[in-house]
């Protein structure tokens, strides 16, 4: 379970810093413009981004529109769910 949390701590750091960026840009430039997550993706490795977009492009129509939704979410949200689903299912009972 220690692990699970770490990992959840992890997901939810990130998805604060993102929001962090996206405030501080909005401070910036008064337009509230978050960032997506494949936007994120492609600002760390434009390639495998690419890739991820093609590969979900090949997918049936129903999985296609599901990973474009995510992929296209605000990248604060995407990390963000999963951290805290994960630090819900890592607490002690």
């Amino acid at each position: 379970m220690i692990v699970v949390r770490l990992i959840s701590v992890i997901f939810i750091a990130l998805a604060l810093m993102v929001l962090g960026s996206d405030l501080l840009f909005w401070l910036e430039t008064q337009s509230f413009d978050p960032h997506t997550f494949i936007g994120l993706w492609r600002l760390i490795n434009a390639p495998s981004a690419a890739a991820i977009q093609g590969t979900a492009n090949r997918l049936p129509d129903f999985l296609s529109a599901v990973a474009d939704a995510v992929l296209g979410a605000w990248g604060f949200v995407v990390l963000g769910l999963p951290g805290v689903v994960l630090a819900i299912i890592g607490t002690r009972r």
